[in-house]
């Protein structure tokens, strides 16, 4: 920005034509090297370089901060009291990187809203409140239990591929049932470690993931084919 504000002060002057403009932002000079830098700010900078330096001389010159440096201590002071400034005294561009954040985190923002007020997905909203961008990858039996979709004779019953939704003990064969209550998965069960009345600590350690898994590997295993 400092470097911006210097080269439109410089292409306006009239009066001069030999400038050197220094700068402790070690990163902006190097990305104004950098030939493959595809940033729109670095590429602004750059254009307008190009066409001073048409009719005008400058050098660009990095220089150490906080060290004495009379101009540099001065536009530091400035910055400082521009702070204290009600409301800025000009309007800045926002770089393409926040842009891209402040859009990221208003689709989240839509999108956490749409999740929790949904009718859909109730099974995985017990343990996955909060919705994320990130990547993962998910196991197949972990996704089962996740979504309520899989062998289970629940699921099976709902589509009238089965004649009754209840497991081999008597209970309702849903996934929940195979991790919190089943005694057929008792020995697996004990091995998990959470917090009952916080569903969502279940999916807190992947030694529990590794045991979910297990169970419902086991689930898979032992139920009828349909």
């Amino acid at each position: 920005m400092g470097i911006q504000l210097a080269l439109d002060y410089i292409n306006n002057s009239v009066k001069w034509h030999k400038f050197h403009i220094y700068s402790d932002s070690r990163s902006t000079l190097q990305a104004l090297s950098n030939e493959v830098n595809t940033s729109p700010e670095i590429a602004k900078i750059k254009n307008l370089y190009e066409i001073i330096i048409k009719s005008k001389w400058i050098r660009l010159h990095w220089i150490k901060a906080h060290v004495g440096h009379e101009g540099n201590e001065a536009a530091d002071t400035l910055a400082k009291e521009a702070t204290d400034l009600p409301h800025p005294d000009m309007q800045v561009a926002k770089s393409r990187g926040s842009v891209s954040k402040l859009f990221r985190d208003e689709m989240k923002q839509i999108w956490q809203k749409q999740w929790t007020a949904s009718g859909n997905g109730r099974q995985t909203e017990k343990y996955i409140k909060e919705v994320k961008i990130h990547k993962h990858i998910v196991n197949k039996y972990l996704l089962q239990f996740l979504t309520g979709h899989g062998r289970f004779p629940f699921y099976f019953h709902r589509f009238n591929l089965t004649a009754s939704p209840n497991c081999s003990c008597g209970q309702i064969g849903d996934a929940d049932h195979y991790v919190w209550h089943c005694p057929n998965t008792s020995i697996l069960r004990n091995k998990l470690t959470f917090d009952r009345d916080n569903p969502v600590s279940l999916l807190q350690s992947k030694e529990n993931v590794q045991t979910i898994c297990e169970i419902i590997s086991w689930v898979c295993d032992t139920t009828a084919q349909v």
